[in-house]
């Protein structure tokens, strides 16, 4: 490596401490301020876009919980940041680690598996459009409080009434009926997606940002390029598109996982912590979970693992019915504990892109011949 090459790997090595720097000098203290209802016009502006709640919220937690809240953003920023430069330094200069990072951001599949995937995942918004344009529907006595999120505020996009609602929620019914008969999956993949941020940004301009949307969302986002990729290649061909599904479906675990980790370290498993917790949401199980610390400590502990060790199936995959049982395991038992969610939980459906599909195709293709459903 020339002085050049060194200069530049030492700049790369050092940024994550500018913004440790940044952290300290300057958003800790305006966190201070803006605690105290005297934000600046830049925190102002990130607040709005990243925290919509913070006014809420700050009423709930004393301020160090949002100041920790803060370092770990940085922190797993860092962490994120040196894997990803630890990668390409090896991609860089390591011939043979070079061809098995390329094997790691691809996965084989077949244009069957993807279009079984398209069908899976685009029926199942039949069901979750409906919950979606119901909430909103039920918003509507709620316009008072209504506070549009930046991007609603940017274009200038106004909370729709009850028909506006039901006419594009209609719009959106009709391209997912296309999409499922592969009718130009692009255009009309592109324009779900577009309508399901839109109903996103209404839904969370009530200062209440849904997780429940987190890994549908990513996964989402790169659908159409799936769908592209399996449009341009043969019956057989390695996906970049399907592995970063994946990937992004793995790291919302582990970034979760990191987040109680650095906020509340191994406290987050204390029996009253999840105590707390379920008090929030009673249901008649949660009031006889509360009155046994020890299940207490076993169901907080079972979570905090599965989200740290989810990342694991991107590289065990043979292995993956472990996480994929866990996580079905883990959202139903939200969903039965808290009433937090919805029975067909769309953290669930993702899990389809952990699968090949393509016998299932072949079994359906052969009984719907005449179809273009199962067009590949």
């Amino acid at each position: 490596m020339n002085n050049k090459g060194k200069i530049v790997l030492a700049i790369a090595i050092l940024m994550p401490l500018s913004l440790l720097l940044l952290q300290y000098l300057y958003f800790r203290p305006a966190i201070v301020d803006a605690y105290a209802g005297e934000p600046d016009a830049f925190i102002k502006f990130i607040l709005d876009i990243l925290y919509p709640r913070f006014t809420i919220e700050k009423e709930r937690f004393d301020l160090p919980f949002f100041l920790t809240k803060a370092d770990q953003v940085i922190y797993r920023f860092s962490i994120v940041y040196y894997l990803l430069l630890c990668t390409l330094y090896f991609y860089k200069t390591n011939n043979s680690l070079k061809l098995k990072i390329n094997n790691f951001f691809y996965t084989k599949t077949t244009s069957k598996n993807i279009a079984s995937l398209r069908v899976i995942f685009f029926s199942y918004f039949f069901y979750f459009s409906y919950e979606i344009i119901d909430g909103l529907i039920f918003n509507q006595s709620l316009r008072l409080f209504y506070k549009p999120v930046y991007l609603l505020s940017f274009f200038n996009i106004p909370f729709p009434n009850h028909y506006t609602l039901l006419l594009i929620g209609g719009f959106w019914y009709l391209l997912n009926c296309l999409l499922i008969l592969n009718i130009r999956v692009i255009l009309c993949s592109s324009l779900s997606l577009l309508i399901f941020i839109l109903f996103q940004c209404w839904s969370f301009s009530f200062e209440k940002v849904d997780h429940g949307y987190a890994t549908i969302t990513y996964a989402y986002l790169l659908v159409p390029f799936l769908l592209n990729e399996k449009r341009k290649n043969a019956p057989i061909f390695d996906s970049w598109s399907l592995q970063l599904i994946r990937i992004s479906i793995a790291m919302v675990y582990f970034m979760s996982s990191l987040e109680k980790i650095f906020i509340s370290q191994l406290s987050w498993i204390k029996a009253d912590n999840l105590k707390t917790y379920l008090s929030f949401h009673e249901t008649q199980l949660s009031k006889i979970i509360t009155q046994n610390d020890f299940l207490c400590v076993l169901l907080s502990s079972s979570a905090l693992v599965l989200q740290l060790s989810f990342i694991l199936i991107l590289f065990i995959p043979r292995l993956k019915w472990i996480w994929i049982v866990g996580g079905i395991l883990f959202h139903t038992g939200t969903l039965i504990l808290m009433n937090i969610g919805i029975p067909l939980n769309p953290w669930i459906l993702v899990y389809i892109f952990f699968f090949d599909w393509t016998k299932i195709y072949d079994f359906f293709s052969d009984r719907f011949k005449k179809l273009n459903i199962f067009s590949s």
